[in-house]
């Protein structure tokens, strides 16, 4: 059983290397900000982050055309609203860049399942952004 865990997660590793990799090379609209690695790293990447001024404009027409973009990180202290810091002491204005960048993220998919038509999709829809 163990085994079939380590099989999936060397799929998922290779599906994120893969994807994320098309994003960089492919994405090429100056309104989307790639993330910078240490160049001595290996990210694997959950979802595929972009930072841009126009997240909420993109997550609406991203659902029109029925294109997968997320707004993960909603938050400084993402999954937690705002209306409940209080009960884990966190004050909004302690972490500003953390919130500035809560309103800039979105996330692309970089799970096994992306194929070549859905790629070619999310990156027709954000080059034409």
């Amino acid at each position: 059983r163990l085994d079939r865990g380590f099989d999936r997660l060397d799929r998922v590793t290779l599906a994120s290397h893969r994807v994320a990799n098309i994003y960089r090379q492919y994405l090429k609209n100056p309104q989307f900000k790639h993330p910078v690695a240490p160049a001595d790293s290996e990210t694997v990447y959950a979802r595929y982050p972009l930072r841009t001024s126009k997240k909420e404009e993109v997550l609406r027409k991203a659902k029109e055309h029925r294109v997968e973009v997320s707004g993960w990180y909603a938050t400084p202290v993402h999954p937690i609203l705002p209306r409940d810091w209080k009960k884990i002491h966190f004050d909004g204005d302690s972490c500003p860049r953390s919130a500035q960048r809560a309103n800039e993220v979105i996330s692309l998919p970089t799970n096994d399942k992306v194929d070549a038509k859905g790629l070619n999709k999310t990156l027709d829809f954000l080059n034409s952004f």
